[in-house]
């Protein structure tokens, strides 16, 4: 690999993170583990290195919804690329480019990528493409192990080093990310902590409430594999609870009315029913 790419216009620990990315490479490690917060920049980070590998390169997203977000990501920093994807993805992608950035940024001539891993692991391994990309962005890195279709999309690039940006790196299944355990990371480059992060002014603060609970967790357990609440009985105590779309409205309008929102909810069905309660109280709310 070359010497160090000159450094970006990038924050300071933003390009902190970047110059360690290139050490890592530089010292032998093909795969290397970004770790900022939820808004941190991590987009930002993959657009200055995409720039300076001047490489064919390839970003790999999870599912269609992100592969538009790194498009655009990729987009706002002037990044030409084309786009693995159905026509009809492709033609959503541009247009939410025109949107919001005013023009787009779709090339099919581009040896810039972006594509969905199911579109990715779909290619025929024979096609002369892969052995040419020398830089593989994968989004959410925590997700690529050597069994699963990430790392059997990361298999298909022989030549590539590999970039796999995540906010958690630690898994709640117990996978290690390493490549001497389950994963295929050689090293971690650790940034900044959330709490860093506000204390430098570049996150909001919060406050955190907690009022009573409304749901009965009664007989819901705890999933060996994932470490978290058994999706099926939460779904179930949740709308067994007739408390529980009144008490979010009203908890709301307790501690935040008039401020912008999100409320996380088990499934569609229970968000259709906040949203509605919502607009009953007068709340202007979406799905």
């Amino acid at each position: 690999m070359r010497g160090l790419p000159a450094l970006s216009r990038l924050r300071q620990y933003q390009t902190d993170i970047e110059q360690a990315i290139y050490r890592e490479w530089n010292a032998g490690h093909k795969n290397v583990v970004p770790v900022l917060p939820t808004g941190g920049g991590k987009t930002v980070v993959i657009g200055a290195v995409v720039k300076a590998f001047d490489t064919p390169t390839v970003a790999i997203a999870h599912r269609q919804e992100l592969v538009s977000q790194i498009s655009t990501a990729l987009g706002r920093e002037g990044i030409r690329h084309d786009l693995l994807a159905p026509k009809e993805t492709r033609n959503s992608i541009v247009a939410a480019h025109v949107e919001k950035l005013g023009r787009s940024y779709f090339d099919k001539h581009s040896k810039v990528k972006v594509g969905g891993v199911d579109t990715i692991i779909r290619m025929s391994r024979d096609d002369p493409w892969f052995a040419t990309v020398g830089l593989v962005v994968q989004d959410e890195g925590h997700h690529v192990l050597k069994v699963n279709k990430w790392g059997r999309a990361m298999s298909m690039f022989p030549n590539a080093f590999g970039l796999f940006p995540t906010a958690w790196p630690n898994r709640a299944d117990g996978c290690g990310l390493g490549r001497d355990t389950d994963g295929l990371a050689d090293a971690l480059v650790v940034g900044p902590s959330m709490r860093q992060l506000i204390d430098w002014g570049f996150l909001t603060d919060y406050r955190v409430v907690c009022p009573a609970p409304s749901v009965d967790m009664t007989g819901v357990e705890i999933s060996e594999t994932t470490g978290d609440f058994n999706k099926d009985q939460v779904r179930k105590a949740v709308h067994n609870s007739p408390k529980l779309v009144g008490d979010v409205v009203s908890e709301y309008l307790r501690w935040a009315p008039g401020k912008l929102g999100v409320t996380f909810a088990v499934d569609v069905e229970s968000a259709t029913e906040i949203a509605n309660e919502f607009r009953r109280r007068g709340v202007p709310a979406e799905v």
